[in-house]
């Protein structure tokens, strides 16, 4: 049997892979240029660029002089699994109800590879992984044979600007929790809806804050200027403080129940005041929202409805937001499929105002690109007190250290 060109491209990446993880990420986007690849076959490269980031991931531990990362949290709650065995009568004791799949999960994970590592492994291939074949799956959905360089342009994009690889590997609950919903969101446009209702409703139990995505349904049941009107209520509910007024509101229910809590802890240690990042990020937002109106206003509707039917509920999620910084910055970097969809739709777009959206969304883009940028520096480089290593940030190791050193690093 002889094998395709694509396969054989794909079998020299595999091998590359092992003598050099960054290069074989960079090969992977470059040969989607040079060679047409299948849906199956592109299956493979999103799994080699995703697995890049995983071992990436792998590498990752807190350098914070002050407050431990998030990574550290995890590493503490699933030390005890390592080499635990999966059959002993205590092992999913005590589970963890408000995320009890990712806790099921994780104490398997570290049991069976013997290494709290893994878990920022396993979760960031998987958020990774999940965010491509979403795409592709849109693309079945809308009937879109892309170009190689507008697929390859999409791919970059993602994971450069959109994919805030910092983020996802901070926050591993809800990363991989909106990447199951998205996936399965776009297994519902492509009428799947067993698998699709079964995979969304399993996202909740990953991460909870996964409900507010479900806005994403609203354009099968609202019109645009619908649409519009909701995002303009969102931002003004979001000015007012919804974290401390829910938290006031809870206070007066008792602190007898668990759940509430919870829910008060939670409500107290997200509602603080706004910084930097996020005043910067409401701003651009802002800004996209009064051009989306001045282009009513101009246009009398708005023409690009694919493009729309994304931007209105994933402007909704992060105007109700608003009052809480660590829910904005969340959702804000870990939107990435809604905001990679619209691109989609803006490259396939077919008006006279194509090239106005088309400049405004690359400007947009390069802002986005510019905060996510500076907000990895601090998060890696800049000594602020809360920051992490990856391959203990050097440039050199990530360029040019094999697989196997990859995985023999210790975050302690």
């Amino acid at each position: 049997m002889r094998l395709s060109k694509s396969y054989i491209y794909i079998l020299v990446l595999c091998v590359i892979f092992v003598i050099s993880p960054f290069f074989s990420f960079l090969f992977s986007l470059l040969v989607l240029i040079m060679q047409d690849f299948s849906r199956k076959e592109r299956r493979y490269l999103y799994f080699l660029i995703s697995l890049f980031f995983a071992l990436l991931a792998f590498t990752q531990k807190s350098t914070s002089l002050i407050l431990e990362t998030d990574v550290v949290r995890y590493y503490e709650a699933y030390d005890e699994y390592v080499s635990k065995n999966v059959f002993d009568s205590n092992f999913f004791f005590n589970l963890n109800i408000t995320y009890i799949a990712f806790d099921i999960v994780s104490r398997v994970v570290v049991s069976i590879l013997g290494n709290v590592q893994y878990l920022s492994l396993v979760w960031t291939l998987l958020s990774y992984y999940l965010y491509f074949l979403s795409i592709d799956n849109y693309l079945v959905f809308r009937s879109v044979k892309l170009s190689n360089g507008n697929l390859f342009l999409i791919i970059f994009l993602g994971v450069t600007t959109f994919l805030l690889f910092t983020q996802i590997t901070e926050t591993l609950k809800q990363a991989v929790s909106i990447s199951l919903f998205f996936y399965g969101f776009s297994l519902f446009l492509c009428q799947r809806f067993k698998l699709s209702i079964f995979i969304i409703i399993l996202s909740l139990f990953f991460h909870l804050s996964t409900v507010f995505l479900f806005v994403f349904f609203l354009p099968f049941a609202l019109q645009e200027r619908s649409l519009l009107k909701l995002s303009i209520l969102a931002l003004l509910i979001g000015k007012l403080n919804v974290m401390n007024m829910l938290n006031i509101l809870l206070q007066y229910l008792g602190t007898y129940s668990y759940l509430v809590l919870i829910l008060l802890h939670k409500t107290d240690m997200y509602g603080n005041s706004l910084h930097g990042f996020t005043i910067s990020s409401i701003f651009f937002l802002q800004m996209l929202l009064l051009v989306i109106i001045a282009c009513y206003i101009y246009f009398g509707t708005f023409k690009p409805k694919g493009f729309m039917n994304f931007i209105f509920p994933m402007l909704i999620v992060l105007f109700l937001n608003i009052s809480s910084p660590h829910n904005f910055d969340r959702f804000l970097n870990l939107l990435a499929f809604p905001l990679t969809i619209a691109f989609v739709e803006i490259i396939i777009l077919k008006s006279r105002i194509r090239k106005f959206v088309c400049s405004f969304f690359f400007i947009f883009s390069f802002c986005f690109f510019m905060l996510n940028a500076r907000k990895t520096y601090f998060r890696t480089l800049a000594d602020d007190g809360y920051s992490s290593s990856y391959l203990d940030n050097s440039p050199v190791k990530i360029i040019t250290y094999p697989s196997y050193l990859y995985l023999k690093q210790k975050y302690e």
